[in-house]
């Protein structure tokens, strides 16, 4: 392996949906990845996890309290008005995928309605992360300087630009320098340790010319990725990374919805407020056994906490047996020896939407000419151990090798610092938009659109016309520079000191027109800072846009002179 040689250890923190995690390795020793144990207090199958839930509390204040576990913990031991104090955020990353014009004061929800800056909630959360894995490192008597760390966070494939600059701005404030910070495609970290962990044992899957599917089902994202490798062992990118919010979460929301209508919103809703850690213990175990389920399985147990009976005969006047068996779930469900028994028809309705949603984004990715040929499905992420979702991918594709790996949920953030040391494994990505900027040249009557038109100089002007930088499937080499755009300003007194932008619009056309097109939105500017004295009164500059990497760059450069503007994307405003 290749490793990067300006920094001594690389650090992950793999962010997810329902569960985060960390990890560390040394340039040393790569391959040795120090991972932290979490430690669940109210938890009935296990105590120990690699893994801690992503909730977060924060004081009434809004100043951090705590992350993981001991959130959950602490959030649910305060009184009912105590809580509605508090901000606690549970299952809070797919915010950033479903806000729309998302920004940096986009608002998000925590678990009683409250707000509070998305931001702000990602960055205390990496903030804490971040501590604690450094205060990890000092326990295992690594002390090195914090310019010697290179951190990569994982996000979805299927982001969008702004919640990836969230993200980056967010581990900013965290206090994790930009220089020292790489955001990694969380389908691209799995494929990585899969391919580079001799443990796997998946390495005839990896040799040059082979193709495969990489999908990454978690809790609240599927992420698909293709790949080829290349004679050099890198990988291309030969599909671009595709999916939906699709995840475990959906099947336990379908769980928690059956649960509220089998004995009562009422009944619920107190055993929710009232005995908090049992049904905190009720849900981790559901998630745990969940994964389970497999098709062949009649019946589904899970064993229900004593206080749920208490509060069935405090609201209902009878045993929970009872209520169930006069409910109109009585044919698909029962109560016995302290565990409710569900009908496995019944169990494989909560995961059919999920199960389905991702079926058909596979297939899909398969649909096409460029994936056809490939005979491999790598199946990584939390939701890859559910066993039902396995016998319905197998069922649905009978002819691809369906390869799960062993401790798939771990794949990502363990990929994450090998993806430290070889941050250029993925030679090439496709496109997921076809990029561009506006423009405007003069107006032609019966051509353009009135809606356009505009008067500059005294001259009728057409703007809004879309400058293709990239295509939409466009392969792109990781780091390659795809345009060298030029424009040019005429800079009055008063704006002298003041910022030039350029609007950047993205499409899901192949060749849109006018960034008013269908389908076709801004996303962000290019901002470019004042040199010191000011702008000159005509500023000709050179765009440079980079591209095939996990984020794009861009720099500008005066014409005349070939000197630096500071510059950068803004897809936050």
């Amino acid at each position: 392996m290749a490793y990067e040689k300006n920094k001594l250890v690389v650090a992950a923190i793999d962010f997810g949906t329902t569960y985060t995690g960390y990890a560390f390795s040394l340039k040393s020793d790569p391959m040795r990845i120090y991972q932290n144990e979490w430690y669940a207090t109210s938890t009935e199958a296990y105590s120990i996890f690699a893994k801690a839930p992503t909730t977060v509390l924060f004081r009434p204040d809004g100043t951090f309290h705590s992350f993981g576990f001991e959130a959950e913990d602490e959030f649910f031991t305060l009184n009912e008005t105590e809580k509605k104090a508090w901000y606690y955020f549970h299952e809070f990353k797919m915010k950033l995928y479903s806000t729309k014009n998302l920004n940096r004061n986009s608002l998000i929800e925590e678990f009683l309605g409250k707000t509070m800056p998305a931001i702000h909630v990602f960055a205390e959360s990496i903030r804490y992360l971040k501590d604690q894995l450094e205060e990890a490192m000092q326990v295992k008597g690594i002390t090195v300087n914090m310019k010697d760390i290179l951190w990569v966070v994982t996000v979805p494939a299927i982001w969008s630009d702004s919640a990836k600059q969230l993200m980056r701005e967010a581990a900013n404030r965290a206090g994790i320098l930009n220089e020292d910070l790489i955001l990694a495609l969380e389908p691209e970290a799995a494929s990585i340790w899969c391919k580079e962990d001799p443990g796997m044992n998946l390495q005839n899957y990896f040799q040059p010319g082979r193709k495969y599917v990489l999908l990454d089902i978690g809790g609240g994202t599927t992420d698909i990725s293709a790949h080829e490798v290349l004679e050099d062992n890198s990988l291309r990118e030969i599909h671009r990374a595709t999916g939906d919010a699709l995840g475990g979460i959906n099947v336990d929301k379908k769980f928690k919805h059956f649960m509220t209508l089998l004995f009562g919103r009422d009944v619920f809703t107190r055993f929710l407020i009232q005995h908090n850690n049992d049904y905190l213990e009720l849900i981790r175990n559901f998630r745990i056994k969940k994964k389970t389920i497999s098709s062949s399985q009649e019946r589904f147990s899970i064993r229900l906490p004593s206080t749920l009976g208490e509060v069935v005969l405090e609201v209902k006047g009878c045993e929970i047996n009872t209520l169930i068996s006069q409910s109109k779930f009585s044919k698909v469900a029962s109560y016995s020896s302290d565990k409710l028994k569900i009908d496995h028809a019944k169990m494989k309705e909560f995961f059919e939407d999920t199960i389905r949603g991702i079926i058909q984004c596979v297939q899909r990715v398969f649909s096409t000419q460029a994936v056809s040929p490939v005979d491999t499905i790598l199946v990584v992420g939390g939701f890859s151990g559910s066993l039902l979702f396995q016998d319905n991918l197998k069922t649905n594709f009978p002819d691809v090798k369906i390869v799960i790996p062993k401790d798939g949920e771990m794949a990502i953030l363990k990929g994450a610092v090998l993806l430290g040391y070889k941050p250029h494994i993925i030679s090439e990505r496709i496109s997921r938009y076809t990029y561009g900027v506006s423009y405007n040249i003069p107006f032609i009557e019966g051509e353009h659109p009135e809606k356009l038109l505009i008067f500059a100089g005294g001259e009728k002007r057409c703007h809004l016309l879309f400058e293709k930088i990239i295509q939409i499937n466009q392969s792109v080499r990781s780091g390659s520079t795809v345009i060298f755009y030029r424009c040019t300003n005429v800079v009055n007194d008063n704006e002298k000191q003041k910022a030039l932008s350029t609007k950047v619009f993205s499409s899901t056309l192949e060749d849109p027109i006018y960034c008013t097109d269908e389908e076709t939105k801004q996303i962000g500017e290019i901002i470019r800072s004042p040199p010191e004295g000011g702008w000159p009164d005509v500023v000709e500059s050179r765009i440079d846009i980079t591209a095939g990497e996990s984020e794009l760059r861009v720099k500008v450069f005066e014409v005349s002179t070939g000197r630096e503007f500071e510059s950068k994307f803004d897809f936050l405003q």
